[in-house]
C-alpha cells in the first residue's frame, strides 16, 4: 500500500496531465492482471488456481491493495489539484507529518500495520486517522460480496473497478465537493469499453431502437452529461450563479455510460 497521513512542504512543478494518467493507469494495472488470471483459468483448469481458498487468498490481498491505493487517491489528489508544487500519487514517500520518519514497507500492509502499530505513528505515537482502516476494509468486504455473487469473471472485475472510483469519488465530494475528472472520465471509459465489446451492464433486449451496445452507452453517456447541465443552465438563468460543478456533468455522464 502507499497510504500515508502527511501534507507534502516544497516540492518542483508538477505536470497534471501526467498525474492524470498516473490515476488511471494505477487502476489498470491490477485490473490488467486480474484479467489475465480471468483468462489463464479458463485455459488452465488444473492449475492451483482453481482451488477456493487459493481465489480468496489471492483476491483479498488484491482487495486490500485497492482499498490501500484509494487511501492514496483521497489524500493526494486534492493537493495535486490545488498546488503548483510537484507532488504525485507514488512520490514523496510515505513518512509521519511530525517526526518525519519514513514509514517503512512493513508499516504499509493493509490493515496489519494499523493494529500493529495501534492507530499511531510508531516514531511519535501521533495518531493515524482511520478512514485508512475503514478504506481497506470496506473494499474487503465489499469485494468478497461481489465474489461470492458473481464468481471471477469479467462483470466481477469491472464491478469491483467501479465500486473503488466510486468509493472515491464518495469521500472527496464529502469532504472537499472535489471530483477529479480524471476517475470521473475512467467510469465513462469503462462503461464504454464494457457494453461496446462485451455487453456485460446492456442485455440484448434492451437496445430497443439503438442498433448496438456502444450506441446505446454513447447516449447514455450524452443523456446524463445534459440531464444535470440543463439543471444547471435553468439554475443560472434564475440565480446568475452556479448550482452545478462541472465534474457532476462528467459524473452522471459516466454512469450514463454504463447504464
Amino acid at each position: 500500500g502507499y497510504g500515508d497521513f502527511r501534507r507534502p512542504d516544497a516540492f518542483a512543478s508538477g505536470d497534471k496531465m501526467i498525474d492524470k494518467l498516473l490515476v488511471i493507469g494505477a487502476y489498470a494495472v491490477p485490473v490488467i492482471v486480474l484479467l489475465l488470471i480471468c483468462f489463464w483459468k479458463q485455459e488452465k483448469n488444473k492449475l492451483i488456481f482453481q482451488t477456493e481458498l487459493v481465489y480468496l487468498i489471492f483476491l483479498s490481498l488484491a482487495f486490500l491493495s485497492v482499498g490501500s491505493f484509494s487511501s492514496v487517491l483521497i489524500y493526494r489528489l486534492p493537493i495535486m489539484e490545488e498546488s503548483n508544487k510537484y507532488f504525485n500519487l507514488f512520490s514523496p514517500r510515505s513518512h509521519c507529518p511530525s517526526c518525519k520518519k519514513s514509514i517503512s514497507i512493513f508499516y504499509l500492509i493493509p490493515i496489519i500495520s494499523y493494529l500493529l502499530q495501534h492507530g499511531k505513528c510508531k516514531t511519535c505515537k501521533n495518531k493515524i486517522s482511520i478512514l485508512y482502516l475503514f478504506n481497506e476494509i470496506s473494499h474487503l468486504v465489499f469485494g468478497l460480496l461481489l465474489f461470492h455473487y458473481l464468481g471471477f469473471s469479467l462483470v466481477f472485475i469491472l464491478s469491483f473497478l467501479m465500486f473503488s472510483i466510486f468509493y472515491v469519488l464518495l469521500v472527496l465530494d464529502l469532504k472537499y465537493f472535489y471530483l477529479p475528472f480524471s476517475l470521473n472520465i475512467l467510469i465513462a471509459i469503462i462503461g464504454l469499453f464494457s457494453n461496446s465489446i462485451f455487453g456485460l451492464f446492456i442485455p440484448t433486449s434492451e437496445y430497443g431502437i439503438f442498433t448496438s451496445p456502444f450506441m446505446y452507452s454513447v447516449v447514455g453517456l450524452i443523456l446524463g452529461f445534459f440531464s444535470l447541465w440543463i439543471i444547471n443552465f435553468i439554475h443560472k438563468i434564475i440565480r446568475r450563479k452556479e448550482g452545478i460543478g462541472g465534474g457532476d456533468f462528467i459524473l452522471f455522464a459516466g454512469i450514463g455510460s454504463v447504464a
